[in-house]
C-alpha cells in the first residue's frame, strides 16, 4: 500500500512541478470493494498540513507514508487508495522557513 501511494505521490508531485505549483495539504484515501459482501467495508481519508508548502517528491512520499501507516489495518482487502493535494499556490511564492 505504501509503494502504491509512493507512486501516486510521485506522478502528482511531477505534474504540480511542471505547473510550477506547491501543495500545502496532503490527503490520503483507501477503500474497500463495496460490491463485495464478504469483506467488512472501510473507506477511510485522512490529511495532513506540511509546514511549508512543497512539489518535493521526498517530502510528500514521507508525510503520505505517515498517513498510511496510520489508517491502514491488515484486516481489510482494500481495492482502491489514492492521494489528492489541496491548497495548491504558485511555488514561485511560497515563503520558505528558517
Amino acid at each position: 500500500m505504501e509503494e502504491a501511494v509512493a507512486s501516486y505521490v510521485a506522478r502528482a508531485a511531477e505534474k504540480m512541478r511542471r505547473q510550477g505549483l506547491a501543495t500545502a495539504h496532503l490527503s490520503v484515501f483507501v477503500e474497500t470493494n463495496r460490491f463485495k459482501p464478504t469483506d467488512p467495508p472501510s473507506n477511510v481519508t485522512r490529511s495532513v498540513r506540511l509546514p511549508i508548502a512543497s512539489a518535493d517528491t521526498g517530502t510528500l512520499a514521507k508525510a503520505a507514508n505517515r498517513v498510511i501507516r496510520a489508517i491502514y489495518q491488515p484486516r481489510f482487502r482494500y481495492k482502491k487508495a489514492g492521494v489528492m493535494l489541496l491548497d495548491l499556490a504558485p511555488a514561485a511564492r511560497v515563503q520558505g522557513d528558517l
